[in-house]
């Protein structure tokens, strides 16, 4: 009898080393066996097929599973992603909606009737009604902030005080969470102690307190002006009348151990040792806000014999309506420049909201489509969502009213629906 072991190496196709197993010779003369010849191993218990030969291995006493629970999951993720989808496209929706139907006073204010500044109007039906004037603001005083700033030919000036001091701000972590850092920083507010998640940051008293003056007589051409409650609006880009002035040797005195740093500001130490570049907290520095006198403006206000005042309408109209409240503005330039600087500013605003609810209405309507129906092709449900979402951007500002735009966009959103229920028909 002869005995061959094969190499350990191999394996079957089952996966058992084939060491295993012998093979014996076939010699016929052999054949009978002898008792002294020690018998082969048994073969190796038999195992699963591994996953290579397409079946996986269950392992033993594995309760069954619920074959209706992947269903079920379906079904609830599904409507999550419809709720979604919903959210999002009502928060596109009413974005633009909203930015369809143009609010802003700016269309009236191009429509008021222009006044000369230069001459009494003489038109008694114009008397009370909100008018627009151009012309050169003016006082014949010299105000300062009765502290730093010399006296010159300023209509306002507005010192500002800011303080070194302690703050927080929030950062995000890698396991986004969410930690307070403490900081240095200038402002003309400083935290108080409670406002500090960090314990043991206590800033201060501020030093000096934000003041200025206003001029007395103030006068727009020939009109007279109610500066107290005259407003210098800082939303539009090169229309604020406000200008931080420069400071230097000759606009301001020197007090209180201020000194000139940079070209804005006045710096106090108060602290031994720091300096405007390495400050410290509690230490001050100041600048100043003013308008100049002589300067054009564009006044919108009520005209009230020889003054332009402010104007008041009390009565009550709905947020949709463009009708004006309160107006006492003064802008820098002509009516002209003023309401082109204001439509430049007011479009891009306008289109940023835009995108930003056409990015709201593609995001939901994909989430809608996608959870209605999971087997139609991700080019389709892009192609219905951008249809959509371009088409309910372009309408309201089309159109700008409000019942129209609303119409528009509940057709064009049902439209669609109809589209996918009638594509699940014919796919079924």
């Amino acid at each position: 009898m002869r005995w061959l072991v094969k190499n350990p190496q191999h394996q079957n196709k089952f996966g058992v080393g084939a060491s295993n197993f012998m093979e014996e010779d076939k010699n016929p003369s052999n054949s009978s066996g002898q008792d002294n010849l020690e018998k082969a191993p048994s073969a190796a218990p038999s195992v699963a097929p591994s996953a290579s030969e397409g079946q996986v291995p269950v392992p033993p006493n594995q309760p069954a599973q619920n074959p209706t629970l992947p269903l079920l999951i379906r079904i609830w993720n599904g409507l999550m992603y419809i709720l979604f989808g919903l959210l999002l496209c009502s928060g596109g929706f009413l974005l633009l909606l909203m930015t369809g139907v143009d609010v802003s006073s700016k269309n009236v204010l191009e429509t008021l009737p222009e006044i000369s500044s230069t001459q009494i109007n003489t038109d008694a039906s114009l008397n009370g009604k909100l008018v627009s004037m151009t012309g050169v603001l003016s006082s014949d005083e010299t105000i300062g902030d009765g502290l730093f700033l010399n006296p010159d030919k300023y209509i306002v000036v507005h010192r500002i005080v800011e303080m070194y001091s302690w703050g927080e701000r929030t950062e995000r972590e890698n396991n986004n969470r969410d930690v307070y850092v403490t900081i240095k920083r200038w402002t003309d507010n400083p935290s108080p102690p409670e406002f500090f998640h960090n314990q043991g940051y206590v800033n201060p008293a501020k030093g000096l307190q934000d003041g200025g003056q206003k001029a007395k007589v103030v006068k727009l051409g020939v009109y007279d002006i109610d500066i107290e409650n005259a407003i210098f609006p800082e939303n539009y880009s090169g229309l604020n009348a406000n200008s931080i002035i420069p400071l230097n040797y000759w606009n301001v005195k020197l007090s209180q151990g201020a000194v000139i740093a940079g070209k804005y500001y006045l710096f106090i130490s108060k602290n031994p040792g720091s300096t405007y570049d390495n400050p410290e907290i509690g230490d001050l520095r100041i600048f100043y806000q003013v308008v100049k006198s002589g300067i054009t403006v564009t006044a919108f206000g009520k005209l009230d014999g020889q003054s332009l005042l402010a104007y008041e309408d009390q009565s009550p109209h709905g947020y949709w309506s463009n009708k004006i409240s309160y107006m006492y503005d003064f802008y820098l330039g002509t009516k002209s420049e003023v309401i082109k600087a204001m439509r430049t500013q007011d479009t891009i605003v306008l289109w940023l909201l835009r995108a930003g609810g056409l990015f709201l209405m593609l995001w939901g309507t994909s989430a809608i489509i996608g959870a209605v129906s999971t087997l139609i092709s991700a080019w389709i449900i892009l192609l219905i969502s951008l249809i959509l979402s371009v088409a309910a951007a372009v309408i309201p500002s089309v159109s700008h009213n409000i019942i129209v735009s609303a119409v528009a966009e509940v057709i064009i959103f049902a439209v669609i629906i109809i589209i996918v229920i009638i594509w699940e028909k014919k796919r079924k």
